[in-house]
């Protein structure tokens, strides 16, 4: 398990830090420590272990029936099939692409926003009850050679509701680090634990630097930073 504070990276308003905190559970961590043993985190984890436990297992399973009906349409088989690689003044969190397979996002607040391609807008997505938002990661897109397109996206204050704290848990679906290679968007060949690596670096580096490398997002990100005279587009 870790933990990240908010306020360690670049944020999504320009000369501020991120507010994006959270907490990471990794499922071979989970599912090996002993019962008995209290798990290192807040004592709501080991309290609610067999929800934590129950909740892991039914998302992990979902997010391998959405890879492997992808694959299935893009006709990725054996080791190439999605779903035999898997393995959340501070604003917001600054734009970027997921490094993983999918991610399967829960919130009841918005902020979430999308990047339009073809409109060159940011769109916030509007959280529904009782459903989650699935977001293809880097690793997806490269594994599909580029047939699959993984999610720009960030967080901001939504304008309706810009007080309030976004809590949100995150499902996180990547290859096996050390054994999966794939191409990147500029035809170099990473393992995925260096494409891991490489983008968790540079969310902790200046905006000048994450923006003159297009790792972090796939473009260039010196546009898209939120101001708050912006309008909305919901």
């Amino acid at each position: 398990m870790g933990y990240k504070p908010a306020g360690v990276q670049t944020g999504s308003v320009a000369g501020n830090k991120d507010g994006f905190e959270g907490f990471l559970i990794f499922e071979h961590a989970l599912r090996s420590a002993p019962q008995a043993k209290p798990i290192n985190g807040p004592r709501v984890f080991q309290d609610k272990r067999q929800l934590l436990e129950t909740t892991n297992a039914h998302l992990g399973q979902i997010g391998r029936i959405i890879l492997d009906s992808l694959s299935r349409s893009l006709q990725l088989t054996g080791d190439k099939n999605l779903a035999s690689h898997p393995r959340g003044d501070e604003v917001g969190h600054i734009p970027h692409t997921d490094i993983g397979s999918s991610s399967m996002v829960f919130s009841d607040v918005p902020g979430l926003q999308v990047y339009h391609h073809r409109e060159k807008n940011w769109m916030f997505i509007v959280p529904r009850p009782g459903r989650m938002i699935c977001n293809i990661g880097d690793s997806a897109e490269f594994l599909s050679r580029n047939v699959l397109r993984s999610s720009l996206h960030r967080v901001i204050p939504h304008h309706t509701q810009r007080h309030k704290v976004k809590l949100t848990v995150v499902y996180l679906m990547r290859p096996p680090e050390t054994d999966t290679v794939f191409v990147d968007r500029d035809g170099k060949e990473w393992r995925s634990v260096d494409w891991h690596n490489k983008k968790n670096r540079l969310f902790a580096k200046i905006l000048d630097s994450q923006a003159s490398n297009t790792a972090l997002t796939g473009r260039n990100i010196e546009v898209d930073l939120w101001n708050e005279q912006d309008q909305a587009h919901l």
